[in-house]
C-alpha cells in the first residue's frame, strides 16, 4: 500500500511539476536563442547598411572631385591649346585621370593629349552621341559609359567638358581605381571584404 502511494505521488510530482518546468525551460532556451539570432541578424544588417552608405558617400565625393577638376581644367584651356598653363602638374593630372586628358575640336579632331598610351584619335568615334551632345549644349561635364579603347585592356569612363572656345576636353578615369580610392579606408578597416567590378 505504501509502495503504491509512493509511486502515485512520484508520478504526480513528475507530471505536475517537473515535466511542465522542463517544457518551460526548453521553450525559454529555444525562444531566447531565436531572439538572439534575430538580434544579431538585425545588427549585421544595420552595419552593412551603414557601410554601404559610407562607401556610396565616398564614391560620390570622388565623382564630384573629378567633375569639378575637369571643369576647372576646361576653364584654364580658354586661351591655350596645350597643357603647359594648367595649374595641375602632369603627375597630378595622371593621378586624377589615370588614362590622361585630351583636347579636341568641336568636330572631334584631336588637338593635344597628355599621354600617348591611348589611341585618342578613336575616342570620339567610340562615344559619338555623347560627344556630340556635350559639344552642342552641355555646360556641365558629361560621363560616358565604360569604354575600352583599341590597343588597351583597361576600360575607362570618359568625362567631357566644353572649354570657353567651344573645344572639348576629355579626361579618362578608371572606375576600378576610383572605387578602390573611395572605399580604401573601409576596405582596410575590414568593413568591406570583397569588391567585384564587372564591366
Amino acid at each position: 500500500m505504501k509502495k503504491s502511494n509512493w509511486r502515485g505521488f512520484t508520478l504526480q510530482l513528475i507530471l505536475i511539476t517537473i515535466l511542465p518546468l522542463t517544457v518551460l525551460l526548453l521553450v525559454v532556451a529555444f525562444g531566447s536563442q531565436t531572439l538572439h539570432h534575430e538580434a544579431m541578424r538585425s545588427l549585421v544588417g544595420d552595419r552593412d547598411l551603414r557601410t554601404v552608405r559610407a562607401a556610396s558617400s565616398s564614391i560620390e565625393r570622388e565623382v564630384t572631385h573629378l567633375s569639378s577638376t575637369i571643369q576647372q581644367l576646361a576653364r584654364e584651356m580658354d586661351s591655350q591649346s596645350d597643357f603647359s598653363s594648367l595649374h595641375l602638374t602632369p603627375d597630378e593630372i595622371a593621378s586624377t585621370f589615370v588614362g590622361g586628358i585630351a583636347l579636341y575640336t568641336k568636330d572631334g579632331s584631336l588637338i593635344h593629349a597628355s599621354t600617348t598610351d591611348m589611341d585618342w584619335q578613336t575616342i570620339p568615334a567610340l562615344i559619338p552621341g555623347l560627344y556630340k551632345s556635350a559639344a552642342q549644349s552641355s555646360k556641365t561635364p558629361v560621363f560616358s559609359n565604360l569604354v575600352t579603347s583599341p590597343g588597351t585592356t583597361q576600360p575607362y569612363i570618359f568625362l567631357i567638358a566644353r572649354t570657353g572656345q567651344g573645344e572639348m576636353l576629355l579626361g579618362a578615369f578608371s572606375p576600378q581605381r576610383l572605387i578602390e580610392t573611395a572605399i580604401g579606408d573601409l576596405a582596410s578597416s575590414g568593413q568591406i571584404t570583397v569588391l567585384v567590378i564587372s564591366p
